[in-house]
């Protein structure tokens, strides 16, 4: 990345543009990110990551203050499905070996429910896309696949 600061997510106010929150959910210069983060306004949360040097985190909206109460180390590249219903949120994860995986993770703790293996060796940008039951179709360069859950 050809920035040397950390990632930050802001947010601003529709009602007055002076009232600006920021956050910095990775204390790690340089990183960056291919899709924008997601807010859930059900769960008062928004979920950021970090494509470059790897990181998910949760972050409370609920207060005047943003602030990170959750970290995973995995390296999202792909925009998540969100369950709201479930408090569920769906992202891949590029690993150290080489295998781009689906985690399930808690969105209230931070906790990782379940990760699948793909089967594809390249994690890039591509949308995973909700199913009509709780799974979702995954799809890159290299491999198409469709994931579900209970």
């Amino acid at each position: 990345a050809p920035w040397s600061g950390a990632q930050r997510l802001l947010r601003v106010s529709l009602s007055d543009p002076d009232d600006v929150s920021t956050v910095e959910p990775f204390a790690i210069a340089g990183g960056g990110v291919i899709a924008p983060p997601v807010h859930i306004p059900e769960l008062d949360m928004a979920v950021a990551w970090d494509s470059i040097n790897g990181g998910l985190a949760g972050i409370d909206t609920s207060g005047r203050d943003l602030r990170t109460v959750w970290h995973l180390d995995i390296r999202p590249s792909m925009q998540p499905v969100v369950f709201p219903e479930s408090g569920e949120l769906a992202i891949n994860d590029f690993t150290d070996a080489g295998t781009d995986d689906i985690v399930v993770v808690d969105l209230a703790t931070g906790s990782v429910l379940d990760r699948v293996d793909t089967g594809s060796r390249i994690g890039n940008g591509m949308f995973l896309s909700p199913d009509d039951r709780s799974g979702l179709f995954y799809c890159t360069t290299l491999t198409v696949a469709h994931i579900t859950w209970a």
